[in-house]
């Protein structure tokens, strides 16, 4: 009987095929994408549309240069391809009603287009002397400028879910642009799975993350989380009722929306003609821009599953069906791999025997 020995070679397919199996794969496609997204974020663009807004001098929603910012930012959204713009008109004021307007624009989805993500800041402002001068840098330009640079990244790229930006009127006044929003657009509430708010973002010790009940822990958790991978240590997360309900993040409270606010917490210039864009600090608006675009980057396009692991229980149960699946997959592949190896150097060693037989016989 005859032994044969399987070549070395023949062992290289399931070696590689091992190693492919065992580590979690990470598409350097889906890295490198989101890398390039980071790496276009300018302080020097957030600046200009910080003093853009501020040069207006008052947004006072009883203003007329409320209205002429409101045309400005439709402006700019209406120049970014991929976005349909509109005006959302609402009433204003009681003895003498007139209206204001928030900016609504609109990225539509691919695969999941009946599904909403949303980010969203008041542009109006004010002061002890909001008709002559409000400049509101940090309440709440700051928030608006992230928004329109993240939308001017954001809007080359395809993504599975519907992204809105609103820059909404009225906050100052009682969350009059959002309640007003929110209650005459209250079907798409139900399909939104994340609502953002930016308010106040550009002072402060660290910026927080705000939550107030559990289903919005878990955007909470998700957002915090993507500021640590990137390596910021400026950033925590606060349960705080007030501090969400007192911004338009408020008026989708209680809603069935999963809704957080960003802000500094810091007071010392906010409501008064100090709040001057000197004031800001650069890091914060670079650094809150980049982790609500790295968040935006995959709440767009990523299932809920994945999303949102509700508890360190259920990932690991997921984990170890994984892990037996994986051995599973490695141990098929492995007996594949030996039974083509065998095969081949059987059908090698057939031929060689044929060619044995046929060989003519030689007489000596």
């Amino acid at each position: 009987m005859r032994i044969m020995i399987l070549d070395a070679r023949y062992f290289k397919v399931f070696f590689i095929q091992i190693l492919i199996a065992s580590f979690p794969f990470y598409p350097a496609s889906e890295v490198n994408e989101l890398q390039s997204l980071l790496d276009q974020v300018s302080i020097d663009r957030i600046n200009n549309h910080i003093e853009d807004l501020v040069n207006f001098r008052t947004r006072y929603a009883l203003s007329e240069n409320c209205n002429k910012s409101a045309q400005f930012l439709f402006n700019y959204f209406s120049s970014l391809d991929g976005f349909y713009v509109t005006f959302h008109n609402f009433s204003i004021g009681i003895r003498d009603p007139q209206f204001s307007k928030n900016i609504v624009a609109l990225k539509k989805g691919t695969d999941r287009n009946n599904e909403y993500i949303l980010l969203f800041a008041h542009y109006d402002s004010i002061s002890n002397i909001p008709l002559s001068s409000a400049p509101g840098a940090n309440d709440n330009a700051c928030g608006v400028a992230i928004m329109m640079e993240i939308a001017s990244i954001i809007n080359k790229y395809s993504s599975n879910r519907r992204l809105i930006f609103i820059a909404f009127s009225g906050e100052e006044l009682g969350l009059l642009g959002s309640r007003a929003w929110v209650n005459d657009n209250y079907e798409i509430l139900g399909d939104t799975i994340a609502g953002i708010c930016l308010d106040g973002v550009g002072r402060g010790e660290k910026i927080s993350i705000i939550f107030a009940d559990e289903e919005s822990t878990i955007l909470a958790d998700f957002v915090f989380n993507m500021s640590i991978k990137l390596g910021f240590e400026n950033f925590e997360k606060v349960n705080d009722y007030r501090g969400l309900t007192g911004t338009d993040s408020g008026a989708f409270f209680g809603r069935g929306v999963r809704i957080i606010r960003l802000w500094d917490k810091d007071r010392t210039y906010i409501h008064t003609i100090k709040d001057l864009p000197e004031t800001l600090y650069p890091s914060h608006l670079v650094d809150t821009t980049k982790v609500i675009l790295a968040s935006l980057f995959y709440l767009l396009n990523k299932p809920l599953e994945i999303l949102f692991e509700k508890t360190y229980s259920e990932y690991s149960k997921k984990n170890e069906i994984g892990q037996i699946n994986k051995w599973i997959i490695i141990g098929v592949m492995l007996l594949i791999s030996l039974f083509l190896a065998f095969y081949k150097k059987r059908t090698s060693y057939s031929k060689h025997i044929q060619k044995e037989r046929n060989r003519p016989f030689r007489k000596f």
